[in-house]
């Protein structure tokens, strides 16, 4: 019987030094991403309301554990018009103290004709640099570093503000 509660109270250790690790881990700080520059690559119509792309970034992590984009889910807003929802197709790994380009793919699905309409009739006033001034976005992007976890809730800011406060 001795032995069985000593098994126990070594368990009971065990679990405790687990938990006090896992607390630790998730105290380190997340230093901020420095996003030098975005891209659009690879743009595929799968459907006439889904459009898979590649936003490929180059920045700069300067924290000393990889990161991890776990998901993101965005509304696209151009005006007032919802356009529909931005998703990470796959979770996207930034190296620590990494440096260069790297590719999130994505899903953008059209919430209705209207939203296709909208884009049609700016077409021509919309290249990629005003694009990133004029699409708004708002959700949610969970980030992961070890055993943290943070969910940053995106509120309506335009996609050039929301890249340059990562």
């Amino acid at each position: 019987m001795q032995k069985i509660l000593q098994k126990i109270l070594i368990m009971k250790k065990i679990i405790l030094f687990g938990f006090m690790l896992l607390a630790f881990s998730s105290c380190a700080k997340l230093e901020e991403i420095n996003v030098k520059d975005a891209k659009i690559k690879n743009v595929s119509f799968n459907t006439m309301t889904d459009i898979s792309l590649d936003l490929v970034l180059t920045i700069e992590n300067p924290n000393t554990r990889k990161i991890l984009i776990d998901n993101v889910e965005l509304d696209a807003w151009l005006g007032e018009t919802h356009l529909g929802l931005v998703e990470t197709l796959e979770k996207t790994a930034l190296p620590p103290k990494f440096n260069g380009d790297v590719k999130i793919p994505l899903q953008l699905t059209f919430s209705s004709l209207q939203a296709l309409t909208v884009i049609a009739n700016n077409a021509e006033s919309l290249n990629f640099d005003n694009l990133l001034d004029k699409f708004e976005v708002t959700g949610f992007a969970k980030i992961k570093m070890g055993a943290f976890v943070r969910k940053h809730k995106i509120e309506r800011t335009t996609i050039k503000k929301l890249l340059e406060s990562l």
